[in-house]
């Protein structure tokens, strides 16, 4: 992965790591002195040849938002369905159980008394109606939400693959575009997300 170059200060010979453009400075003497042409040739923009201009993207976006990196996906994909199955699977067992009760109770009640077992089959018939709303509404809440991890999942897997390709780009001032030094050639800054998430 090309990261910010490596260069040896000429004062104290301390390691230097330059983003590009035509001077650098040592963090360990302070000294400043103009990159050789060689190592500043190899991040020269693709489009007008100089790299005074040139500095990395990830540098550039503390001044320009349009330089800024991938973003996490949602997590509302992640998550949706959640609420649906939980709201079944309280309602398939003890909702139901106690839903079926009062029903069965109140239909009871309007009817006319009778025998236990009418009251318990009354009750039963109206748990596993109940129940069956709740596992039906539970199943399907789970298949949503098993649908938003899977979404999430590969937008996340773009966003990844993108911040990897961004973390390598360059940012040319001058020509207001980017590219990867020695593999991709200059990219308008208007076509840079769709070039970080071409496959």
């Amino acid at each position: 992965m090309a990261e910010l170059m490596q260069l040896k200060c000429p004062n104290c010979s301390g390691p230097v790591e330059w983003a590009g453009g035509v001077g650098a400075e040592c963090p360990h003497c302070g000294s400043r002195f103009l990159v050789p042409t060689e190592a500043a040739e190899q991040l020269a923009c693709p489009k007008c040849g100089k790299v005074d201009r040139v500095q990395k993207a990830s540098a550039a976006c503390q001044t320009d938002s349009r330089l800024r990196p991938p973003q996490e996906p949602s997590r509302s994909d992640e998550m949706e369905g959640g609420t649906a199955f939980a709201l079944g699977v309280a309602l398939a067992v003890p909702f139901s159980l106690i839903a079926a009760l009062l029903f069965a109770a109140a239909l009871w009640e309007f009817v006319g008394y009778g025998d236990i077992y009418g009251l318990i089959a009354l009750a039963g018939l109206f748990f596993v109606g109940f129940s069956s709303i709740g596992w039906v509404s539970a199943i399907q809440g789970k298949r949503k939400r098993d649908r938003g991890k899977r979404r999430y999942a590969a937008e996340k897997e773009k966003q990844e693959r993108a911040t990897r390709r961004w973390e390598r780009l360059y940012y040319c001032a001058r020509d207001d575009g980017v590219f990867i030094p020695g593999e991709t050639p200059f990219i308008p800054i208007d076509r840079m997300q769709e070039f970080l998430y071409a496959e």
